[in-house]
């Protein structure tokens, strides 16, 4: 690996297998509480969320919702896992009627608002003890973090694609281009369809600037 470092750019990687990106050291992921390790509201208990009700707030920064009929959502003990380990990830169990389940962060514009008009990659650990594909969208604000609400969201879709996943945790990666007008905040979705039994578990999270899925950054529990 060899390292420039100049007045302009900063510090520079040249091998990509190692970093990834250019402007790969440290604060990459855009994504807040990507390990769901921080849970203010529930401290570590677990939720219920109302079928077609308003979105509700889970682990920091996360929310939740589902339609059809109820589910719950809890930080669950993730050690042991080989797919980029956490003490924790997060667990839906599904339930009899369940039709969706989704999963989601909106990201500030003044946390995103470089990724415009650029590549980024958007990876996450998964697992589905009853479905095979976890859908994800990419949105972005129709105004400057406005992105309204469930029923009558403001926001425009960027991208969307499909992971096949398994009942093992596994990691997975994908590239999303960002429009030059995507600088009033990001908002990525997880969603599900018909959850009527067993558990989808997420972790892991990350959005950064780039082409290349670098490791899940960790930030201290303070930060």
């Amino acid at each position: 690996m060899s390292l420039t470092l100049d007045g302009t750019s900063g510090v520079t990687f040249t091998d990509s297998t190692l970093v990834g990106t250019s402007n790969s050291m440290g604060m990459r992921n855009r994504i807040i509480n990507g390990n769901m390790a921080i849970d203010q509201r529930n401290s570590g208990a677990s939720q219920t969320f109302t079928a077609a009700a308003a979105l509700a707030y889970s682990v920091d920064r996360w929310y939740g919702y589902c339609t059809g009929a109820n589910v719950t959502g809890v930080q669950v003990d993730n050690t042991g896992t080989t797919a980029s380990p956490s003490q924790y990830a997060y667990q839906f169990t599904g339930a009899a009627s369940v039709t969706a389940i989704g999963f989601a962060q909106r990201i500030e514009a003044v946390n995103c608002y470089d990724l415009a008009n650029t590549t980024a990659t958007l990876s996450v650990n998964l697992s589905n003890s009853l479905l095979t594909t976890v859908t994800w969208t990419a949105y972005y604000a129709d105004t400057t973090d406005t992105f309204g609400t469930l029923a009558s969201p403001t926001r425009t879709q960027i991208a969307t694609g499909t992971f096949t996943v398994t009942s093992t945790l596994t990691r997975y990666s994908t590239q999303i281009s960002i429009p030059a007008a995507a600088t009033t905040g990001i908002e990525i979705v997880f969603t599900v369809g018909a959850q009527t039994s067993g558990t989808w578990v997420i972790g892991n999270v990350q959005l950064e600037v780039g082409s290349v899925a670098t490791p899940f950054e960790r930030r201290m529990y303070q930060q």
